[in-house]
């Protein structure tokens, strides 16, 4: 009787098994389409990742070229200064030469003339 009892057993649980396997198979059956967005979005990803990178790559040619004008600028700026000072004396010379002539010295025609209403 034990054996009876023991058959049956037995083949309950391999039904069971075989059951539940099956079940379990159509669950995962589709499991391809996660993969294909999967796909999709790492395409998507890569495309984005080399814009950015052309961005950068963009970016960082443009700073270097704003540093070399700002070089370029200050290397103006700097020459630049020597050429005020060149004419601050210059405008001390004319200044000195116009002090040193009298009011009579001038002309009749450099003096200012009234305007009258």
């Amino acid at each position: 009787m034990y054996e009876k009892i023991k058959k049956k057993i037995i083949i309950i649980l391999l039904f069971s098994i075989i059951c539940l396997s099956s079940c379990a198979s159509r669950r995962f059956y589709d499991n391809r389409l996660g993969a294909d967005e999967v796909r999709d979005n790492i395409a998507e990803l890569e495309a984005k990742q080399c814009e950015t990178a052309i961005t950068n790559s963009e970016i960082g040619n443009r700073i270097k070229r704003s540093q070399e004008l700002t070089s370029d600028l200050k290397e103006e700026l700097e020459s630049g200064k020597g050429d005020i000072t060149e004419f601050e004396k210059i405008l001390q010379r004319i200044r000195e030469r116009n002090q040193s002539k009298t009011i009579e010295d001038e002309p009749s025609d450099w003096k200012i003339k009234e305007i009258k209403p």
